[in-house]
């Protein structure tokens, strides 16, 4: 029986003794085993979850065990988040003069018109005044958009074959705060905001 299972044994049979049983037998268990085993426990969950961690992207079929015994599936990368490789959220360094990268990168958001039902068409571009590339591994993955902290909804783009735009009808009123937000698969993720005035 392995070094674990036998310490979880030994700990269910003291539980089951009693209160008063089991602080005697802790007084009389050797303090070198009792630590040895909690620590040889904790090594064996650690090298379980690093296992677990570990793989090859590659291998549609990797597993791995962990400390049980279990065999758990490893998770397989599509292609597409294979290449989206930065998760970074970035931030403008001086709204007022923006970077060629930021230029790119930061969503602008535009309001339209409304609808019959009183809905608002709200526009994210990405990309303030230079269009950002749409290439096999450099593209906007997504744009997302939120009002007052509630997620609107999120758009996936497929690498290299649409640019990052995404529209949205929502109901708005004065002093609402919409926050877009765009992932670029290499420069992280952006975010601006606009409130609505009037």
């Amino acid at each position: 029986m392995p070094i674990f299972e036998s310490f979880v044994a030994k700990v269910y049979e003291l539980i089951k003794l009693g209160s008063s049983i089991l602080t005697f037998k802790i007084e009389r268990m050797k303090r070198r085993e009792l630590l040895k085993n909690v620590g040889l426990a904790g090594v064996l969950g650690s090298v379980g979850l690093l296992a677990a961690c570990a793989g090859n992207d590659d291998d549609a079929n990797a597993v791995t065990t962990n400390a049980n015994d279990a065999v758990a599936p490893q998770a397989v990368k599509s292609e597409r988040e294979k290449l989206i490789v930065n998760r970074t959220p970035m931030s403008v360094q001086n709204p007022n003069e923006l970077t060629k990268l930021e230029q790119k990168h930061v969503p602008d958001i535009r309001i339209g018109d409304k609808n019959d039902k009183g809905f608002t068409r709200v526009d994210v571009y990405c990309g303030k005044g230079i269009t950002h590339p749409v290439e096999d591994n450099h593209w906007i993955d997504y744009i997302s958009l939120h009002k007052n902290n509630t997620m609107l909804g999120t758009v996936e783009f497929e690498a290299g074959v649409v640019g990052g735009f995404a529209s949205f009808y929502t109901l708005l009123t004065e002093g609402d705060k919409l926050i877009a937000e765009a992932g670029c698969n290499l420069h992280g993720i952006w975010t601006s905001e606009l409130v609505i005035n009037g």
